[in-house]
This record gives C-alpha cells, structure tokens and sequence, in this order.
C-alpha cells in the first residue's frame, strides 16, 4: 500500500497508519458477501477463519496494544447507518460484541449536523489534534454508512532532549521507533520501490543494539487522502461498484464510494504525538 501511495503523491510528505487502514477494511469485510467478501478476504489475508473469529481475533489484536508501557495509545471504531436503511443484526451484534461500538442511526439529510457529531466525537477520541474528518459537503441523501476510525498515539522518549542538547532521564517507553536512512542523498524513491511489509520484517529482525550519535528534526506533518485509486490497485474493485454486495450490513443495496485517510504526526524534543 506505501508503494501507491508514494507514487500517487510523490510531491507530498506521506503520513499514514496500515493500522487504521486495515480496522476499517475488516469492518467492511465483516459486512460483506459474495465477490466482494472474496476480494476484501484475500486483499487481508483472512483465508480459514469465519467472521466471527475474525472480529474476535482482530479486537483482541487491538486490545493489546491499548496499554504499552509508558505510552498512551487508544482506538475507536463507530459506524453512523442513515435511518431509512435497516441495519443486519448479526453485523450490529458482532460490532457491539468485539468493537464496542453499536450502530449509529443518524439522518444524513441533515449534514451539518452529522458532520459536526461525527467530527466531535472523533477529535474527542483523539485528543482534537484532527479536526474537521467529515465535511458536511461529503454526506447527502443517498449516504448509506459511514465506518469511522480514529486511533491516537502518544509517548515521550526514553531519553528526553533538554535545553543545550544536553539528555535528561524520561520516563521508559516500550515501543520501537524505525527511521531508515537512503545510502545516498537523492536515494529515498529508490528505497520507497524496496519498502514492504516484508522488507521491515526482515529489517527489524536484522538490526543489532549500537550506540550512535543521530540528529533527529522536529517536525509535524498532517496527510489526508482519498483511498479509492490505492485500494483498486490492491484489488478491491467490486466494493466500490454497483455490484458490491454488503447484505451482512444493510438489507438495502449498498457501494462504498469513498474511503479516506487523514492522518497528523508530532515529532519533537519530548516525544512524539500521532493521530488517525
């Protein structure tokens, strides 16, 4: 998915979250049917599993990372269904159960207003370092649902930077912060083409302890993206189209016409602050 995105968007600083991405392609997976349950199952990787196991699996996945050690971290799922439409019962029960999260019934003629719940509730879930996700210009009467996910990060170094550049001592964080360096100045499109899931895997489990002296910049970057394009690209074309089949949703006929991603990162001398 970086691949597409950094080629889509090549002139852009790129801040996103597979995470999130992936919380929300599960949430529409467990909706689906036919081609397009097929699609989004092989798309995620979710062969040999029902749904059931799946959202249990993926709550509980979610779960763990709610408390590392030293950090704040948290996540929100909501789903936001227009009135008119009847929401499937095992869809609403299997989000309650594993997300904590029943269905909204909301009217999305009026838009301002659902625009505002929505975003209040997300810079809520996300200490307001995002504001504005939903515009009331994005919902109309034919807005059949809305998949919202929010997640929110915050940690301090290890090793805090004061005034003078001198380190003073912070509280420990037991998370891993990876920056990868190009070999050469003008190198970073060449490394974006090598990037991969598999190729951090392998990365990670290559790296060995060593002390080094590195200068690190402070800075803060907000992204936001239409995910259509990227997601095609993955393979999930029937989705989007008429022919998409979300029947464990909603009994009515239903395509996903949009999907989009805004995410925010903080990085300076006392830690770092994300939110998607």
């Amino acid at each position: 998915m970086f691949g597409a995105l950094a080629k889509e968007n090549s002139l852009k600083n790129i801040v996103f979250s597979p995470s999130s991405m992936r919380t929300s392609l599960v949430l529409a997976y467990l909706g689906s049917e036919g081609t397009t349950e097929k699609e989004l199952k092989q798309t995620l990787s979710l062969e040999g599993a029902d749904k059931s196991e799946v959202a249990k699996g993926f709550a509980q996945l979610l779960a763990k990372g709610q408390s590392p050690q030293g950090a704040q971290f948290s996540y929100a799922n909501r789903i936001y269904v227009a009135k008119k439409f009847g929401l499937v019962q095992f869809y609403q029960e299997l989000f309650g159960k594993y997300f904590n999260a029943p269905a909204e019934k909301v009217n999305f003629e009026d838009r301002a207003k659902v625009a505002q719940e929505i975003n209040s509730w997300v810079e809520e879930k996300i200490h307001h370092q995002i504001k504005n996700l939903i515009s009331s210009s994005s919902l109309d009467s034919d807005t059949v649902t809305l998949l919202i996910n929010a997640i929110y990060f915050n940690a301090n170094w290890r090793e805090e930077k004061g005034e003078g550049g001198h380190h003073v001592s912070a509280e420990c964080t037991d998370i891993v912060f990876l920056i990868i360096l190009p070999l050469e100045e003008q190198g970073l499109a060449e490394l974006e083409e090598k990037l991969s899931g598999v190729a951090l895997n392998e990365i990670s489990s290559q790296l060995q302890e060593e002390l080094v002296e590195l200068k690190l910049p402070t800075f803060k970057m907000e992204f936001d993206v239409s995910l259509v394009s990227v997601l095609e690209q993955l393979g999930l074309k029937q989705m989007f189209s008429e022919n998409a089949n979300f029947k464990s949703l909603v009994l009515e006929d239903m395509y996903i016409s949009e999907v989009m991603h805004k995410a925010f990162i903080d990085l300076n001398e006392e830690g770092t602050t994300a939110a998607m």
